[in-house]
């Protein structure tokens, strides 16, 4: 007769007892890399936003001021015969309006001088360059003239664009968005770079302008 030999007993020590440490979920893992990845994008965001905001001193801004004050014209480049096509690439015309304005624009670059018509009927396309003169922040302003109107997000680089100018010989710049640390806005005059006051959201400049 075949004895069965009793089972081996499992020997349990008190350090198996202790719970597990479990292994972290995917999904807690996936939390933690999430919050890790936001935290860095906030840190980094906080970082390029510090550098890239205009920080104009007070001093600064009076010394604008009092430049615009004294200012008489901005002197603008009118625009020939043969850029007026390229002058209303940059205008963002409805195909009516840029008919109307090329006839226009026509007419007056046929002319022989300003004086040829009437000072109730003078007008003109020019040229205005405009940049941000401080950080590439972001700045927009509106520019309207004769009825004409855009908005330009400033930059770095010159943007140039054409205008239409009446009689009165103004172009009115407002602030349509800061960046940050105020509106900073400068413009070509001639061959010169001029930085105007700085602009809060809603201000406007009028600029008289001569060519």
């Amino acid at each position: 007769m075949k004895h069965l030999e009793p089972l081996p007993k499992t020997i349990v020590s008190k350090q198996d007892l202790r719970s597990k440490p479990s292994r972290p979920s995917v999904l807690k893992l996936f939390l933690a890399g999430t919050a890790l990845v936001v935290g860095l994008e906030y840190g980094i965001s906080s970082l390029w936003g510090a550098y890239f905001t205009d920080n104009i001193s007070e001093a600064k801004k009076a010394e604008l001021v009092a430049g615009y004050t004294q200012m008489k014209a901005v002197s603008v480049d009118r625009v020939s015969e043969q850029e007026i096509e390229k002058a209303l690439d940059t205008m963002r015309l409805l195909p009516d309006q840029r008919q109307q304005l090329r006839t226009k624009a026509s007419e007056q670059s046929a002319k022989t001088s300003p004086e040829a018509g009437t000072a109730g009927d003078e007008s003109s396309l020019v040229w205005i360059t405009v940049w941000d003169f401080a950080s590439a922040d972001g700045d927009v302003v509106h520019i309207s003239s004769a009825g004409y109107e855009t908005n330009v997000t400033l930059l770095k680089v010159q943007t140039r664009i054409a205008v239409p100018v009446d009689a009165s010989k103004t172009v009115k710049i407002t602030g349509m968005h800061d960046g940050g640390g105020g509106i900073t806005l400068g413009v070509k005059s001639g061959a010169s770079p001029i930085s105007l006051p700085v602009l809060g959201t809603g201000q406007t400049l009028t600029l008289a302008v001569s060519y």
